[in-house]
């Protein structure tokens, strides 16, 4: 899939844009590492883009899973530390706290 098309926005510099691309693709990694492989691939994302949403740096994923066809906004609210989902950009949010630590599965000890 390619990846790291970027929405446009007049007044961005280059280290905006860098910012949002280390982001965006940071979001991505948390989240495809965060469950199975199987799992990624039933959301069949077309699409991976980064941009400014709603004042915060956002991973967009064009997906055509069962349960929805369409964006998937992934955002950084960096002051409460966490990943805000909305679907096709509405109002509804879901909240993902952001783990620091790092997450090891099937190691002992």
């Amino acid at each position: 899939m390619k990846s790291n098309s970027y929405k446009q926005h007049s007044n961005f510099t280059t280290m905006d844009k860098e910012y949002l691309k280390q982001c965006a693709e940071t979001a991505w990694q948390q989240l495809f590492w965060s469950v199975t492989l199987p799992v990624v691939m039933s959301w069949g994302v077309s699409k991976k883009c980064y941009t400014l949403f709603k004042e915060m740096p956002t991973l967009m994923l064009k997906v055509s899973a069962l349960i929805h066809k369409g964006w998937v906004y992934i955002s950084l609210n960096e002051g409460k530390d966490v990943y805000e989902v909305r679907v096709n950009g509405n109002d509804r949010i879901y909240q993902i706290i952001i783990r620091h630590e790092p997450v090891y599965k099937g190691l002992n000890g």
